[in-house]
């Protein structure tokens, strides 16, 4: 969709989150509280954060062994990285933090306890599983 993305974030781009792919005009919105999240992360750690995966076709999202209730078919997980590893358990415990936090983002419908947190050896999956009525919050080692 044409800028709607755009200017929302102090720290990522439209393009850095589409990714190359064709999204579907009403999944726009269910990416804005993810990376919103990912943006003000990124304000604290003050450094950079590597985008890897965001948006999954059906077909790519089979392709790659994605579940097939992924949040990435509904344009609202990302998978994210930052170039010194060791500091992905710090940013992991941050979120989980956060997430733990009455009233920490105003945009998210419950008090607290609103995302998925994923923390893989090389990336973090991040979601904001419950503006899409999914169960949350929701941890899992990887």
């Amino acid at each position: 969709m044409d800028n709607m993305l755009e200017g929302k974030f102090l720290h990522f781009t439209q393009k850095e989150l589409e990714m190359g792919r064709k999204i579907p005009d009403e999944l726009y919105k269910n990416i804005i509280p993810t990376a919103s999240i990912l943006d003000a992360l990124r304000s604290e750690y003050g450094k950079p954060i590597f985008i890897n995966s965001t948006y999954r076709s059906p077909e790519y999202n089979r392709a790659v062994g994605g579940k097939t209730k992924s949040l990435h078919l509904d344009f609202n997980a990302i998978d994210w990285s930052v170039k010194d590893k060791k500091d992905l358990k710090m940013l992991y415990n941050l979120l989980d933090k956060w997430d733990k936090e009455e009233n920490k983002f105003n945009f998210l419908p419950k008090k607290r306890g609103n995302m998925g947190l994923g923390l893989y050896s090389t990336f973090i999956h991040l979601d904001t599983r419950s503006i899409l009525d999914r169960p949350a919050p929701s941890r899992w080692k990887g």
